[in-house]
């Protein structure tokens, strides 16, 4: 009878374990099984993914913005010095000396250097020369390149404010736009 009672008793030992590890455990809800939002955390991974991906495009597409607009401020800075050089009666670019070349460009600075601060106290005006003209232009491409690099520094900081100030226990009903 011994064993039989004990045998008795290893099966209501066995009977109310379960049947595998897992079995007792509650379904995964809530806040374990669902990430921000009601999405799952496959779902929300693929999102953040999808996030990056897109910003990435984004740096991708404001990086060409800018090397267009470098091509256009160095063809215009040649321009520059072919004023200079014609005003200077130096001849063409092409047949200058290296050091001929370098005092035009230094000229070439000073007179850009010339018009920003012309800008700086008088604001936008008309440039009157030919010149002023062509510095006019080639400040307005390097205040292109300024403005692109702004946004894209926009992007970065608020992609890293929504991280630290916003993460994804933040909304935690799904309820983002209430």
């Amino acid at each position: 009878m011994d064993r039989e009672s004990s045998d008795q008793q290893n099966k209501t030992i066995r009977s109310s374990r379960p049947a595998s590890p897992n079995a007792a455990r509650p379904q995964a809800t809530g806040r374990r099984g669902r990430a921000a939002g009601g999405m799952t955390r496959n779902e929300w991974v693929l999102t953040a993914i999808e996030a990056i991906l897109k910003v990435q495009e984004l740096h991708a597409e404001a990086d060409e913005e800018i090397e267009v607009i470098r091509h256009k401020q160095d063809a215009k800075f040649k321009e520059i010095l072919a004023l200079l050089a014609e005003q200077q009666q130096l001849g063409d670019l092409a047949t200058l000396t290296g050091r001929r070349q370098t005092q035009l460009e230094a000229i070439a600075d000073n007179a850009l250097e010339k018009w920003g601060s012309h800008e700086r106290l008088y604001g936008a005006s008309q440039p009157k020369t030919k010149l002023e003209y062509l510095c006019k232009q080639y400040r307005d491409l390097a205040e292109e390149i300024r403005c692109i690099r702004n946004g894209k520094i926009n992007r970065e900081l608020i992609e890293r404010m929504e991280g630290e100030y916003y993460p994804d226990w933040y909304y935690p009903d799904g309820d983002e736009d209430e």
